[in-house]
């Protein structure tokens, strides 16, 4: 069953990562913090993931999955 529209990703999980991210002392050479990262960007790019799949198994039609794949554009690249 997949997510219902709207919470295939929301901005208060977005907000959780960058808080995370502006408590932590981010060094790319470290590896603790590169990991965090990089989670940071999968989360996103599974929720994506997860849009086109719905899509494709026609449980999201064409529009549906736009507007899902707008609202996480709007999310990530949000100031």
């Amino acid at each position: 069953m997949s997510a219902p529209p709207g919470e295939y990703y929301t901005d208060e999980r977005w907000q959780n990562w960058i808080e995370r991210i502006e408590t932590e002392d981010i060094d790319p050479e470290n590896e603790d913090s590169a990991r965090l990262l990089l989670n940071l960007q999968d989360d996103a790019a599974i929720a994506v993931a997860k849009i086109v799949t719905d899509y494709e198994d026609g449980e999201l039609d064409a529009d549906g999955a736009l507007e899902e794949l707008a609202w996480v554009r709007e999310i990530v690249l949000a100031d």
